[in-house]
Protein backbone atom coordinates (compact mmCIF):
# COMPACT_ATOMS: atom_id res chain seq x y z
CA UNK A 1 0.00 0.00 0.00
CA UNK A 2 1.04 3.54 -0.04
CA UNK A 3 2.00 3.51 3.63
CA UNK A 4 5.52 4.08 4.61
CA UNK A 5 7.70 1.35 6.09
CA UNK A 6 10.25 1.55 8.51
CA UNK A 7 11.77 -2.27 8.96
CA UNK A 8 9.34 -3.74 7.02
CA UNK A 9 6.54 -2.05 9.49
CA UNK A 10 4.45 0.44 8.03
CA UNK A 11 4.45 3.19 10.34
CA UNK A 12 2.01 5.38 9.31
CA UNK A 13 3.93 8.59 9.52
CA UNK A 14 4.64 10.68 6.28
CA UNK A 15 8.06 10.31 5.21
CA UNK A 16 8.33 14.14 4.70
CA UNK A 17 7.25 14.93 8.17
CA UNK A 18 9.79 11.80 9.49
CA UNK A 19 12.50 14.21 8.36
CA UNK A 20 11.67 16.96 9.87
CA UNK A 21 11.38 15.31 13.40
CA UNK A 22 14.46 13.24 12.64
CA UNK A 23 16.09 16.61 12.59
CA UNK A 24 14.35 17.99 15.67
CA UNK A 25 15.43 15.08 17.90
CA UNK A 26 18.85 15.32 16.71
CA UNK A 27 18.74 18.99 18.04
CA UNK A 28 16.39 18.95 21.25
CA UNK A 29 17.48 15.19 22.22
CA UNK A 30 14.57 14.26 23.69
CA UNK A 31 15.01 11.57 26.34
CA UNK A 32 11.17 11.22 26.66
CA UNK A 33 8.91 11.20 23.72
CA UNK A 34 4.85 10.75 24.77
CA UNK A 35 2.59 9.90 22.02
CA UNK A 36 -1.31 9.16 22.05
CA UNK A 37 -2.55 7.23 18.99
CA UNK A 38 -0.55 4.29 19.37
CA UNK A 39 -2.56 2.38 16.60
CA UNK A 40 -0.35 -0.64 15.71
CA UNK A 41 2.73 0.65 17.28
CA UNK A 42 4.72 1.71 13.75
CA UNK A 43 5.40 5.41 14.96
CA UNK A 44 6.49 4.40 18.29
CA UNK A 45 8.66 1.85 17.51
CA UNK A 46 10.34 4.45 14.47
CA UNK A 47 10.55 6.95 17.38
CA UNK A 48 12.27 4.81 19.97
CA UNK A 49 14.62 3.44 17.01
CA UNK A 50 15.30 7.48 16.48
CA UNK A 51 16.44 7.79 19.79
CA UNK A 52 18.68 4.52 19.99
CA UNK A 53 20.67 5.78 16.89
CA UNK A 54 21.18 9.10 18.19
CA UNK A 55 22.82 7.36 21.57
CA UNK A 56 20.47 9.71 24.11
CA UNK A 57 20.51 8.06 27.68
CA UNK A 58 17.54 6.93 29.31
CA UNK A 59 15.49 7.90 26.34
CA UNK A 60 12.09 6.47 26.09
CA UNK A 61 9.25 6.56 24.19
CA UNK A 62 5.96 6.58 26.16
CA UNK A 63 2.53 6.06 23.68
CA UNK A 64 -1.24 5.44 24.67
CA UNK A 65 -4.42 4.76 22.94
CA UNK A 66 -7.75 3.68 24.20
CA UNK A 67 -7.23 -0.19 22.51
CA UNK A 68 -5.52 -2.30 21.23
CA UNK A 69 -6.57 -2.67 17.76
CA UNK A 70 -7.51 -6.26 16.80
CA UNK A 71 -6.94 -5.79 13.02
CA UNK A 72 -2.97 -5.05 14.04
CA UNK A 73 -2.40 -8.84 14.82
CA UNK A 74 -3.96 -9.91 11.50
CA UNK A 75 -1.07 -8.15 9.09
CA UNK A 76 2.27 -8.60 9.97
CA UNK A 77 3.74 -5.61 7.92
CA UNK A 78 0.92 -3.44 10.08
CA UNK A 79 2.11 -5.05 13.86
CA UNK A 80 4.62 -3.40 15.35
CA UNK A 81 4.08 -4.94 18.53
CA UNK A 82 5.30 -8.40 17.06
CA UNK A 83 8.60 -6.74 15.74
CA UNK A 84 11.80 -7.58 17.27
CA UNK A 85 12.98 -4.32 17.95
CA UNK A 86 9.64 -3.51 19.81
CA UNK A 87 10.59 -6.77 22.14
CA UNK A 88 14.37 -5.10 22.40
CA UNK A 89 13.19 -1.51 23.10
CA UNK A 90 10.75 -3.12 25.99
CA UNK A 91 12.69 -5.09 27.19
CA UNK A 92 15.42 -2.56 27.41
CA UNK A 93 12.77 0.49 29.10
CA UNK A 94 13.25 2.72 26.25
CA UNK A 95 9.68 2.01 24.89
CA UNK A 96 6.10 1.48 26.99
CA UNK A 97 2.61 1.28 25.49
CA UNK A 98 -0.87 1.71 27.66
CA UNK A 99 -3.95 1.41 27.18
CA UNK A 100 -5.92 3.86 29.06
CA UNK A 101 -10.57 5.55 28.27
CA UNK A 102 -7.96 8.67 27.22
CA UNK A 103 -11.63 10.15 25.68
CA UNK A 104 -12.86 10.56 29.51
CA UNK A 105 -11.63 12.74 31.91
CA UNK A 106 -10.37 9.59 34.51
CA UNK A 107 -8.35 8.08 31.70
CA UNK A 108 -6.30 11.66 31.08
CA UNK A 109 -5.85 11.92 34.69
CA UNK A 110 -4.50 8.78 34.65
CA UNK A 111 -2.02 9.33 31.86
CA UNK A 112 -0.70 12.28 33.37
CA UNK A 113 -0.01 10.60 36.42
CA UNK A 114 1.61 8.12 34.51
CA UNK A 115 4.16 10.40 32.53
CA UNK A 116 4.48 12.73 35.52
CA UNK A 117 7.79 10.74 36.73
CA UNK A 118 9.04 10.53 33.58
CA UNK A 119 8.76 13.46 32.60
CA UNK A 120 10.42 14.92 36.29
CA UNK A 121 13.70 13.34 35.37
CA UNK A 122 13.72 14.20 31.57
CA UNK A 123 15.74 17.00 30.29
CA UNK A 124 13.83 16.87 27.26
CA UNK A 125 10.20 15.98 26.75
CA UNK A 126 8.72 15.87 23.00
CA UNK A 127 4.52 15.33 22.85
CA UNK A 128 2.57 14.05 19.41
CA UNK A 129 -0.55 13.89 19.26
CA UNK A 130 -1.95 11.56 16.84
CA UNK A 131 -4.87 9.91 18.54
CA UNK A 132 -8.60 10.21 17.25
CA UNK A 133 -8.11 13.83 15.99
CA UNK A 134 -11.44 14.94 16.50
CA UNK A 135 -11.59 18.61 17.75
CA UNK A 136 -12.52 18.34 21.74
CA UNK A 137 -9.85 15.28 22.38
CA UNK A 138 -7.16 16.66 20.67
CA UNK A 139 -8.02 19.94 23.25
CA UNK A 140 -8.32 17.72 26.15
CA UNK A 141 -5.03 16.13 25.17
CA UNK A 142 -3.07 19.56 25.06
CA UNK A 143 -4.74 20.35 28.13
CA UNK A 144 -3.65 17.25 29.79
CA UNK A 145 -0.04 16.87 28.71
CA UNK A 146 1.22 20.33 27.00
CA UNK A 147 2.70 20.73 30.66
CA UNK A 148 5.25 18.16 30.19
CA UNK A 149 6.65 20.22 26.85
CA UNK A 150 10.00 21.58 27.47
CA UNK A 151 11.32 24.76 26.94
CA UNK A 152 12.46 24.45 23.06
CA UNK A 153 10.57 21.60 22.36
CA UNK A 154 7.30 20.64 20.35
CA UNK A 155 4.08 19.74 21.02
CA UNK A 156 3.10 18.09 17.47
CA UNK A 157 -0.62 18.04 16.40
CA UNK A 158 -0.81 15.66 13.63
CA UNK A 159 -3.10 15.48 10.65
CA UNK A 160 -4.34 19.46 10.93
CA UNK A 161 -4.50 18.86 6.61
CA UNK A 162 -7.72 16.53 7.59
CA UNK A 163 -9.86 19.00 8.22
CA UNK A 164 -9.11 20.91 4.81
CA UNK A 165 -8.90 17.89 2.65
CA UNK A 166 -12.67 17.30 4.06
CA UNK A 167 -13.77 20.81 3.05
CA UNK A 168 -12.18 20.40 -0.15
CA UNK A 169 -14.27 17.42 -0.38
CA UNK A 170 -17.12 18.90 0.45
CA UNK A 171 -16.63 21.82 -1.78
CA UNK A 172 -15.96 19.41 -4.91
CA UNK A 173 -19.08 17.38 -4.05
CA UNK A 174 -16.66 14.41 -3.96
CA UNK A 175 -19.14 11.51 -3.67
CA UNK A 176 -19.63 9.99 -0.04
CA UNK A 177 -17.68 12.33 1.59
CA UNK A 178 -20.47 11.98 4.81
CA UNK A 179 -20.77 8.33 4.49
CA UNK A 180 -18.24 6.66 3.65
CA UNK A 181 -17.67 3.84 0.51
CA UNK A 182 -15.04 2.67 -0.50
CA UNK A 183 -12.61 4.56 -2.17
CA UNK A 184 -14.28 7.96 -1.14
CA UNK A 185 -13.02 10.05 2.25
CA UNK A 186 -13.16 7.82 5.24
CA UNK A 187 -13.18 10.44 7.63
CA UNK A 188 -15.31 13.67 6.59
CA UNK A 189 -17.88 13.06 8.21
CA UNK A 190 -15.85 13.84 11.31
CA UNK A 191 -13.46 16.16 10.66
CA UNK A 192 -15.55 18.95 8.71
CA UNK A 193 -15.40 21.76 11.32
CA UNK A 194 -14.42 19.19 14.03
CA UNK A 195 -10.58 17.95 13.15
CA UNK A 196 -6.88 18.47 14.05
CA UNK A 197 -7.09 22.62 12.31
CA UNK A 198 -10.40 23.19 14.00
CA UNK A 199 -8.79 22.61 17.28
CA UNK A 200 -5.81 24.98 16.55
CA UNK A 201 -8.06 27.54 16.02
CA UNK A 202 -9.54 26.90 19.61
CA UNK A 203 -6.28 26.35 21.23
CA UNK A 204 -4.60 29.10 19.82
CA UNK A 205 -7.02 31.66 22.17
CA UNK A 206 -6.71 29.66 25.02
CA UNK A 207 -4.34 30.95 27.76
CA UNK A 208 -2.36 27.55 28.39
CA UNK A 209 -1.42 28.20 24.63
CA UNK A 210 -0.80 31.65 24.06
CA UNK A 211 1.18 31.63 27.22
CA UNK A 212 3.92 28.89 26.73
CA UNK A 213 3.78 28.15 23.00
CA UNK A 214 4.16 29.57 19.08
CA UNK A 215 3.34 27.85 16.06
CA UNK A 216 6.76 27.09 14.35
CA UNK A 217 6.09 27.38 10.37
CA UNK A 218 10.04 27.47 10.31
CA UNK A 219 9.88 23.64 10.46
CA UNK A 220 7.67 22.96 7.77
CA UNK A 221 10.63 24.16 5.08
CA UNK A 222 10.47 21.48 3.32
CA UNK A 223 6.80 22.31 2.08
CA UNK A 224 5.00 19.05 2.41
CA UNK A 225 4.01 18.25 5.50
CA UNK A 226 0.47 16.27 7.26
CA UNK A 227 0.85 18.68 9.88
CA UNK A 228 0.31 22.33 8.81
CA UNK A 229 0.41 24.45 11.87
CA UNK A 230 0.80 22.04 13.99
CA UNK A 231 4.22 22.44 14.70
CA UNK A 232 3.72 24.31 17.93
CA UNK A 233 7.13 25.07 20.23
CA UNK A 234 7.04 25.80 23.21
CA UNK A 235 9.07 29.38 24.16
CA UNK A 236 8.49 29.71 27.58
Amino acid sequence: NQYFRFFGIVSQQDPMDVLIMQELFEKIKPNLIIETGTLCGGGALLFAHLLALYGIPNAKVLTFDIVRHKFCDKNREINAFAHPLWAKYEAEGRLEAHILPLDTPGGRDRMRDMVRPHASSASAVFITEDSAHERTMVINNFLALHEFVTVGSYYLIQDTRLDRDCEDARLTKTPDYRNYKKPHKPYCRWYINNGPAAAMRILRSHEAFRANFLIDRSVEKYILTQHPGGWCKRTV
